[in-house]
């Protein structure tokens, strides 16, 4: 098997349509079959494949101005310049700053490395997902858009301190990325147990995104990757952002968010409702705050780095999971409702700093069930 990169632009570029223009990175790939007894993959099987390029935008890297590596996809040639041949899109899997990876490929030939064409879609303002105004084109500072985001090849960008809401269908695109823009957040917000349908998804660090679905997020490869608010079905990348859970009816937190900056429970069902940490390892940058409703610590391990608030009369149940709590400063179990923090197993793994108990008079008390 023949594997050989190449750092120009791809010969045959300018018949490769189902890319956006000047978006693609100049070199190419090229994996082909040889010798006398050339290797076959066989009937039935696949392969994943990972192709690197130099971080940053040109000149010190390869990225064009005006791209995002945040969608790039791979686009392969069969058979391998200069025989006559076609371009074909390929399943995303992986990105990176710096690579792209794509799965269950089951030929070979040619590889570059570009966006998907369509339209990009960037937030405009706050609004619902089916309001024109709520969107623009080509930038953030692009003309206000003549339809909405609602074709598969449409490519969504919520940013510059903008809330975007869905409400009223399940809308399918794409790719969704909601980023910061000139150092503003952008924040996704899901109702009414509506989903986003999508082929990748990418909630970057810092960002937010909320829902009160009652199956919370789910990962792509998790137990049960077709339930939740988020449906992408090649890439779910949930980054350490702020999630939020503000349903009125019981809440699990999905296996999406495992490695958070906030954790946030903020649902107003009635006592008996909850939010639950699905059984899995949780790992929280900064803090866990319940605003309203229950929270249920779950049977999985939740590390926490920063503090843990519970206010507004709501109440913290355990289950058969570890709290560790293994943050570099001093951190806070701030308790100011009437029932305090209920917990099966606490593990004080910190080496600096100190764990420290506030709140009102009648309500610091830590509680360790098991």
């Amino acid at each position: 098997l023949s594997i050989k990169a190449y750092g120009i632009e791809h010969p045959d570029i300018s018949n490769l349509s189902a890319m956006q223009p000047n978006t693609h990175i100049n070199r190419y790939w090229q994996i082909t079959p040889i010798s006398s007894t050339p290797f076959e993959l066989g009937s039935g099987r696949t392969y994943t494949l990972t192709l690197n390029f130099l971080k940053g935008n040109v000149p010190t890297g390869d990225v064009k101005a005006g791209s995002s590596f945040g969608i790039f996809e791979h686009f392969r040639r069969t058979p391998i310049w200069n025989n006559a041949g076609a371009w074909y899109t390929t399943e995303p899997f992986i990105r990176t700053d710096s690579s792209t990876t794509t799965t269950n490929n089951t030929e070979f030939g040619d590889f570059v490395i570009g966006e998907i064409a369509g339209d990009r879609f960037f937030s405009a303002a706050d609004g619902d997902w089916n309001t024109l105004a709520t969107w623009r084109t080509g930038s953030y500072t692009g003309p206000a858009a003549t339809r909405i985001p609602n074709l598969e090849t449409d490519r969504v960008f919520i940013g510059n301190g903008k809330n975007v809401t869905i409400q009223y269908n399940n809308p399918k695109v794409r790719s969704v990325t909601v980023e910061v823009h000139d150092y503003k957040p952008g924040r996704l917000t899901i109702l009414d147990e509506k989903y986003l349908r999508s082929l990748s998804f990418s909630l970057n660090d810092s960002c937010f995104l909320a829902t009160d679905h009652p199956f919370g997020f789910s990962a792509v490869s998790g137990v049960t990757p077709n339930t939740g608010a988020i449906r992408s079905t090649s890439i779910r990348s949930y980054g350490k952002g702020t999630y939020e859970f503000i349903g009125n009816q019981s809440q699990a937190t999905g296996d999406g968010p495992i490695n958070s900056k906030t954790i946030i429970v903020n649902n107003s069902g009635t006592t008996s409702n909850s939010v639950s940490f699905s059984p899995f390892q949780y790992l929280i940058e900064d803090s866990l705050f319940v605003q309203n409703g229950n929270l249920v610590m779950g049977n999985g391990d939740i590390y926490l780095k920063g503090q843990f608030v519970v206010e507004n009369g709501t109440k913290v149940d355990p289950a058969y999971g570890t709290l560790f709590v293994n943050g570099n400063n001093n951190q806070n179990f701030v308790m100011n409702d009437t029932s305090g923090i209920s917990l099966y197993n606490l593990n004080l793994t910190k080496t600096t700093g100190n764990l420290f108990l506030k709140g009102t008079a009648d309500s610091n008390t830590l509680k360790i069930e098991r």
